[in-house]
């Protein structure tokens, strides 16, 4: 996850370095909220696993702080969100994509498991 504010020169070392820990804070839940759903999970029809509910929760609850360190990194929550659960254009050849369509995917069931079970607006 690219963060805009520690790549600027004018950053200050501390800032920067909150940046970046915000960034991997964002990508880790990213990470944990398209985890392949297990085998119960796909059979129920609804998330089991407390990571992928509790990144879900980060990442598009209503109270959330998600927002805020999106904000500090430079970014917006809702472009985030917006790139996690549109359909994308395949990458380009020469470019290293990181969360793929599979991921993607993964992301839209657990987020419309959520809503189903009333805990996503």
């Amino acid at each position: 996850m690219i963060d805009f504010v520690s790549t600027r020169e004018t950053t200050d070392p501390q800032t920067a370095a909150c940046a970046r820990l915000l960034a991997t804070v964002i990508a880790h839940a990213i990470s944990d909220a398209s985890t392949p759903p297990s085998r119960d999970e796909k059979k129920q029809g609804r998330n089991l696993d407390s990571d992928a509910i509790a990144a879900i929760d980060f990442l598009f609850g209503e109270d959330s702080v998600f927002p805020l360190y999106a904000d500090l990194i430079g970014a917006s929550a809702e472009s985030i969100r917006h790139a996690l659960i549109n359909v994308r254009q395949p990458p380009a050849l020469n470019t290293r994509v990181t969360f793929r369509e599979e991921d993607q995917r993964i992301l839209l069931a657990r987020v419309r498991w959520h809503r189903i079970s009333g805990l996503l607006q």
